[in-house]
């Protein structure tokens, strides 16, 4: 593979026992370093669309690798709906193309489908086999294959069930009877989220078109509040409360104090409204209480600076 290609998920293929051999320069792959690469070990090269840079496209990778009787497996997980790009990918030459079942297609969440020769699918079929197949009535999906049912394989642990099945093939009939009818009512609820955020004066928002998944996706800055966007995060995940704009200060790291005390909280009384202006709020669920530190750790603190000064 592209070297441009690694991605965090290449564990799937790892763990199976497979050693991902990159070829090329971070953004350059030329065609005499994979053909140089493909050797009597290769099982198979692998290729994920969209990365920038000077990279071979699909169709030559697949010359290359036919070339050396090599196939060639397409990570289209992200890329797959629409499905022009699934045949784009069969006729630039993929051997195999997995896409995922629960992105756009809106199926569940722990399916896909494989996509390709006939042949390379019935033997990802034999790494799934149970234990209660019997030599007497097996039945192997391609002739000339094993005459003995094989024991668990490595895809085993990783099943889907009878009702993901079913409901990934519901799913995929639905899509390809009317193409993206089920974004409708997502889009709608984009909208709706846009205009409550084009509403807030110290926020950037900007609808863009996210290209791999092919849908519409909001970008919001939180730049001109003064406020950091990890802060934010950590707020969301803590719960929240009222985040108000705080103009002049822009934390650089997470405090361990609550960082938007209110109005009445800085001046010694009790609960009140947020700093800042009630038109610049951004109300968001309330903040768990912060656990209290350890009794000892304010003394020991207070020594160590004692000992500090001398």
């Amino acid at each position: 593979m592209a070297l441009a290609h690694l991605d965090p998920y290449d564990n799937a293929v790892t763990s199976v026992g497979a050693r991902l051999v990159p070829v090329g320069y971070p953004s350059s792959c030329h065609a005499d370093e994979l053909d140089r690469a493909i050797g009597p070990a290769t099982a198979a090269v692998l290729f994920r669309p969209g990365r920038p840079g000077n990279l071979l496209p699909l169709a030559d990778t697949c010359e290359i690798a036919h070339r050396h009787g090599v196939p060639v497996i397409v990570d289209g997980a992200l890329h797959v709906p629409p499905v022009d790009r699934l045949t784009g990918f069969l006729a630039a030459g993929a051997d195999l193309v997995a896409v995922s079942g629960g992105k756009g297609l809106r199926g569940p969440q722990a399916s896909g489908l494989l996509c390709g020769r006939a042949d390379l699918i019935a033997a990802v079929a034999l790494h799934h086999q149970d234990m209660d197949e019997r030599s007497a009535t097996w039945r192997p999906p391609a002739r000339g294959r094993r005459p003995d049912p094989p024991r668990h394989g490595v895809g085993r642990p990783m099943k889907v069930g009878r009702e993901q099945v079913m409901g990934l093939l519901a799913a995929v009939e639905r899509y390809l009877a009317e193409p993206g009818r089920d974004e409708e009512p997502g889009i709608a609820e984009l909208a709706v989220a846009e205009a409550a955020l084009r509403a807030v004066p110290a926020l950037d928002v900007r609808r863009e078109h996210e290209p791999a998944l092919d849908v519409p996706v909001l970008h919001v800055h939180v730049g001109r509040a003064g406020v950091a966007v990890d802060d934010v995060v950590h707020r969301l995940a803590d719960g929240g409360g009222e985040i108000p704009r705080l103009r002049r200060h822009r934390p650089t790291q997470r405090p361990q104090a609550d960082p938007w005390p209110t109005q009445r909280q800085r001046s010694g009384g009790s609960e009140g409204a947020p700093v800042g202006d009630p038109g610049q709020m951004l109300p968001i669920p309330p903040a768990r209480p912060t656990r209290a530190p350890h009794p000892d750790h304010q003394p020991r603190r207070l020594h160590h600076r004692r000992d500090l000064r001398g």
